[in-house]
This record gives structure tokens, C-alpha cells and sequence, in this order.
């Protein structure tokens, strides 16, 4: 029987390559795998499969321009479909070899906030998937009403989870993460599309030699970052793929064909989200035939 994790592998990742229109970004020109260059979320399995624990973290955008991006809150039912799928896996694998998954749900806007624990000190921020599957996906549900901020504020989001992911580690110890990042924008901290230095200053923060995106990398924290291009713009995502990648000027720079840190996916409509998570978390194979 195959373990559990070798089940997590990134199969052939739906890339919906939009056009440019005057609307923003739409129409699926292809579906390419990029299975061939997932090096670094290779090295996660690797490591999960060694460790037998996983820590994965939802982080989703909470920016008032979701709902026009995302007006059936299929992002919703997306993500909740991915847990499952981890769920279904899970069960595949009994004993000793039956890993230990925690799950943490965030959104960030103006600022970091974790679903579930609100201001409740002593709330579990991270929940066992094996143990509450059910209060995950009441989490999840949670983001269907997470749409009111009128900024965007990546470096708020990813300084919150670097903090979660930080108290995890000296909680249970070294282990094997992985973050599913959202978003259906560019950086925006005044809600002022005629300025950009405020979100070009916050872009270099993160991308110093000793900013987020560095730190993060550094835990070997494997970045899925889901750009949600429908009501998006050309150029829109760019800063965004290269805090997941490293390309260009922001943190340690790699090659174009290498994915070390992580892997950005654009879809270009809601409606494909599922095909996105179903690349990153495939669901289990058929049974064998009798």
C-alpha cells in the first residue's frame, strides 16, 4: 500500500493562461502540468512522509473585491474540497503510519486574523484533521462572510502566518509546512489605484535579504499562491508571483524553471478553482479492479 504521502504528489497543475481584454483577464487558453519543476513541494512530501507530520495553512484575501472575483463563494466550497480530499487520503493509511495533519484558516486584508479563534486566547489556532475534521470545515465556511476590507495588505498576511507557523514549530517541533496563499489582486494599502509607493515600499520590506519572504523560504515553508484573475488586471499578479517563486528582485532568486519556494497558479475565473486545488491536493486513486 502506498503511504499517505505518496499520495501528495502535484499532479498536472490547471494553469488557466488568460488574455489581456480591456476587462481585465479571462478566457483558458491551456491547461499545462508543472509537475516537472515542483521540486520544492517534492522536498515537503519527502519530509511530511519522514516526519509523518504536516502543518498546512489557508491564507485567503478578505479584500471587498473578492466578492466581484468570487460572487458564489467558490473559493469556498474549493478549499473545503481540497480538506476533504486530505481527509479521504488520510483514511487510506492505518496505524503507525497514519500521519498527523494540522490545519490553520486565515484571511488578511487591513490585518491577519484566524477563523475559528476570533479573540478567544484559548482556542486551538491549528486543528487536527484526523481528530476534527468537522470544526476545519466550519472554519471554511467561516470565508463565505470575509469580505468587507477595502486594502489589501500581503506583508500584514504573511507576517501573520510566519507568526503561526513560527509558534507551531516550538509547540510540536521540527516539522513539514505548507501554504495555500489566495489572492484576487496586487498589493493595494490605500485603496488609491493612482499611487503605487506605499505598496512598492511594502513589496521591498518583504523582498529584503531579512524580510518575510526570505524567512519563510529559510523554515522551507512550500508556497502554493493562487492568483484569482477575474476581476484582476495585466500585471496585477507580478509582484505576487515573485514572493512565491523568487524571481526577479525579491528574496533569493532562482532560475526560471525552479520551484523551490513554491509554485503560482493563475486561474482566471472562480468557476476553475476546484480544478486548481484538485491539482494541488489530488483526490485518492480507484480502487484496484476485483
Amino acid at each position: 500500500m502506498k503511504t499517505f504521502f505518496a499520495l501528495l504528489t502535484v499532479g498536472s497543475l490547471g494553469l488557466g493562461v488568460g488574455q489581456a481584454t480591456a476587462d481585465g483577464l479571462s478566457g483558458i487558453d491551456s491547461f499545462k502540468s508543472r509537475s516537472a519543476s515542483s521540486t520544492g513541494f517534492e522536498q515537503t512530501r519527502k519530509c511530511a512522509e519522514e516526519k509523518k507530520r504536516l502543518a498546512v495553512a489557508f491564507l485567503v484575501d478578505e479584500s471587498s473585491s473578492i466578492r466581484k472575483a468570487d460572487p458564489k463563494n467558490q473559493r469556498v466550497q474549493a478549499i473545503s474540497k481540497a480538506v476533504s480530499t486530505l481527509s479521504r487520503n488520510l483514511a487510506l493509511v492505518s496505524g503507525e503510519d497514519q500521519p498527523v495533519i494540522d490545519v490553520l484558516v486565515a484571511v488578511f486584508g487591513e490585518s491577519f486574523f484566524i477563523l475559528g479563534a476570533g479573540d478567544n486566547k484559548q482556542a486551538e489556532n491549528w486543528i487536527s484533521l484526523r481528530e476534527n475534521a468537522g470544526e476545519v470545515d466550519e472554519r471554511i465556511r467561516e470565508l463565505a462572510g470575509r469580505n468587507e476590507s477595502s486594502i489589501t495588505n500581503y506583508q500584514k498576511g504573511l507576517e501573520g502566518i510566519e507568526d503561526q507557523f513560527v509558534r507551531y514549530t516550538k509547540k510540536n517541533g521540527a516539522t513539514c509546512f505548507a501554504l495555500v496563499w489566495l489572492s484576487d489582486g496586487k498589493i493595494d494599502l490605500d485603496n488609491n489605484s493612482s499611487t503605487d509607493s506605499s505598496e512598492a515600499d511594502s513589496y521591498s520590506n518583504m523582498c529584503t535579504k531579512t524580510g518575510v519572504v526570505n524567512r519563510l523560504r529559510g523554515m522551507k515553508i512550500f508556497v502554493f499562491g493562487i492568483g484569482l484573475g477575474g476581476q484582476a488586471k495585466e500585471g496585477d499578479f507580478d509582484r505576487m508571483r515573485r514572493l512565491v517563486e523568487g524571481r526577479d528582485d525579491c528574496g533569493t532568486v532562482l532560475p526560471e524553471n525552479d520551484s523551490t519556494f513554491g509554485l503560482f497558479i493563475p486561474v482566471t475565473s472562480a468557476d476553475l478553482l476546484e480544478s486548481a486545488f484538485d491539482g494541488i491536493f489530488p483526490p485518492p486513486p480507484p480502487p484496484p479492479e476485483p
